[in-house]
This record gives structure tokens, C-alpha cells and sequence, in this order.
């Protein structure tokens, strides 16, 4: 993944987290990684491993792909 697309998905990961109330904590301990390192992704400053993408994505209730959604859709 390139730069760019792991900036996009590391923001949309947090503004998806935010806009469910879902604290950084509690969403680290449901995909199984350390607060500092969900925290770490969604700062794109640290990449995570798919299944926890996975993880991710299930516990917020969205598809993967709409981590790859910018604003109204546009990709």
C-alpha cells in the first residue's frame, strides 16, 4: 500500500471510530492490538496487520472498502 492510500486509511479508520463514540482504548482491545498502536495507524505513522483491518472494519460496521472512501464517495 502505498503512502497516500495508508493516509487515507489510517484517517478514515479514526473519523469512523470518532463518529461511533468508540474510544481509542476500547476499540484497540476489540481488534487485539496495544492503544499506542491503534493509535500509532490511525496517525499513519504505523501500518497494521489485515486481519486486524479486518477486525477493525467489523467491530465499526462498515466494509473494508469504505476505508478507501473519501468524502460522498469519491475514491
Amino acid at each position: 500500500m502505498d503512502r497516500e492510500v495508508f493516509a487515507i486509511v489510517a484517517s478514515r479508520a479514526r473519523q469512523l471510530r470518532k463518529d461511533r463514540n468508540i474510544p481509542v482504548n476500547e476499540l484497540a482491545k476489540e481488534i487485539g492490538v496495544a492503544e499506542e498502536r491503534l493509535h500509532r495507524f490511525e496517525n499513519a505513522e504505523e501500518r497494521i496487520e489485515l486481519d486486524k483491518l479486518v477486525c477493525l472494519v467489523n467491530v465499526l460496521g462498515v466494509p473494508l472498502t469504505s476505508l478507501y472512501m473519501l468524502e460522498e464517495g469519491k475514491a
